[in-house]
């Protein structure tokens, strides 16, 4: 029963264990919360710069308008077209 006892164990507690005999469990799950952490601080970043992006879109788009609008229109002239008199 000892022995039965210390297999379960040594299956349940992997940090107690070398890591060279058993793949190091308790290493994997601390690296994969580093790992969740950083890529949801990634993700917060990608979407405050996007947002800024789309702003700035929308400013500069605006600012086209402005200038585009602002642009005197050159003025026609009257012209004759078939005999007829302005």
């Amino acid at each position: 029963m000892f022995d039965a006892a210390e297999k379960y164990l040594r299956g349940v507690l992997q940090e107690r264990f070398d890591p060279k005999i058993r793949p190091p469990i308790t290493m994997w799950k601390n690296q994969l919360a580093e790992k969740i952490s950083e890529s949801k601080a990634l993700t917060r970043e990608y979407n405050t710069l996007k947002d800024e992006t789309y702003k700035i879109e929308q400013i500069r788009a605006s600012v086209k308008t402005i200038l585009h609008n602002d642009t005197p229109q050159p003025e026609r002239t009257p012209q004759k077209s078939r005999g007829a008199e302005i």
